[in-house]
């Protein structure tokens, strides 16, 4: 394939996708080594042979050839590992904004995910709280208040009793559409939440969700965004008679933080300092596997999602996976044993052993609505009580 002649197909008004796309392929065909550390322990580039290959044998102009995109779970480990410093993970979500661009994609596959992030980035689901002197909200994203309502509120009471004037905001960061490379929804959604945060003069936003966060760092610089396990590495309850202490658990990172080596620590305190063992899990922290749910790949290839997440179980070995990432909880919790670090430190206790209640579907969405009316109400009446 002659990159120069293959990216003259993309369509003309989307001169810096075009830009980009003709530079990554011409810094691949130039650069790369076909030496297989990207192809090592990706299912989707062994399905093509390796990188080299399909770039090769990639025709821009054919839609059928750019789909192969969809395959990728944009986890960027290829990125990572990649000796020539080459980025295969920003080409395919590149690709996928090209095939975007191309044609109406089929989205029949996704049409579970879109419903969710379109009712969550809805007036219906969506809240923001944002008190009078307040700089700082917190961003629990969707997946935490859906599955984890209680936590979710003790979480963000905990937050607020550190930081009176703490905002609260409830709604989508429409990352599925921006992984689908439906740019254009993506960003006239992400655009108006960083317009009104900015437009209060926030400052900063404490994220729960790593996918949440890792958009913010990388479409909101204007703002401080980090992750909240980050802080509560600095609250830590001493469990009591912990009937668990010293048993073995292993940590999954998540992959949108890959590269946030002080979250990764902070999870691993706050685990250690709740008496549980860590063991070295294969493929951990900036070389941290997807657990099966990245790029929405399960939606057209359940198989080749479930492989990451069964690879991923198989290296736990039997002991129970501890993250902080409540759709990488939710895809291990259908083979083996799970929590979400919040769990231990805001769940409900059964004795000494946390049990928590993950809702799923559409549970999921009652508890959401719920939770906006709850924190709707709290508003309304301080704004009465102000008044009188």
């Amino acid at each position: 394939m002659d990159s120069n002649t293959a990216s003259s197909s993309l369509p003309q008004n989307a001169t810096p996708l075009r830009t980009r796309l003709r530079k990554s392929l011409k810094e691949i065909e130039e650069q790369c080594t076909d030496c297989g550390a990207c192809m090592r322990h990706c299912a989707f580039l062994k399905q093509h042979g390796s990188l080299l290959t399909l770039v090769r044998q990639l025709e821009l102009s054919t839609p059928e050839q750019v789909q192969i995109s969809f395959g990728c779970s944009l986890c960027g480990l290829c990125t990572t590992v990649c000796p020539q410093k080459l980025d295969p993970c920003g080409l395919f979500l590149d690709l996928r904004r090209h095939r975007a661009a191309m044609a109406p994609l089929e989205l029949t596959p996704y049409k579970a995910l879109l419903f969710y992030e379109r009712l969550g980035a809805s007036k219906l689901f969506s809240l923001f709280h944002l008190p009078p002197g307040c700089t700082t909200i917190f961003f629990p994203g969707c997946a935490l208040p859906g599955t984890r309502p209680a936590v979710t509120h003790r979480l963000f009471a905990h937050l607020q009793s550190q930081n009176k004037n703490l905002g609260l905001v409830l709604t989508c960061c429409t990352k599925p559409s921006h992984d689908l490379g439906r740019s254009d929804v993506f960003q006239n959604n992400f655009q108006a939440i960083k317009k009104r945060l900015l437009t209060h003069h926030i400052t900063t936003v404490l994220t729960a969700c790593p996918n949440c966060t890792a958009i913010f760092r990388q479409y909101a610089p204007e703002l401080s965004t980090e992750n909240i396990f980050s802080l509560l590495a600095e609250f830590v309850p001493a469990p009591i008679d912990n009937p668990h202490k010293h048993q073995e658990v292993v940590v999954h990172d998540p992959c949108p933080l890959r590269g946030d080596r002080q979250s990764q620590e902070a999870a691993r305190t706050i685990v250690s300092q709740l008496g549980y063992t860590i063991r070295p899990m294969a493929h951990q922290q900036n070389k941290t596997l997807c657990c099966g749910e990245g790029g929405a790949v399960g939606c057209v290839q359940p198989q080749l999602a479930t492989s990451w997440t069964q690879k991923r179980i198989a290296q736990a070995q039997g002991r129970t996976i501890i993250t902080t990432c409540g759709g990488c909880s939710a895809m291990f919790a259908r083979f083996t044993a799970v929590l979400h670090l919040a769990d231990l430190l805001f769940g409900k206790y059964v004795g000494n052993s946390p049990q928590p209640k993950i809702s799923k579907p559409p549970m999921t969405y009652l508890n959401r609505l719920l939770l906006k009316l709850r924190y709707s109400w709290r508003v309304w009446w301080h704004k009465k009580a102000g008044e009188n």
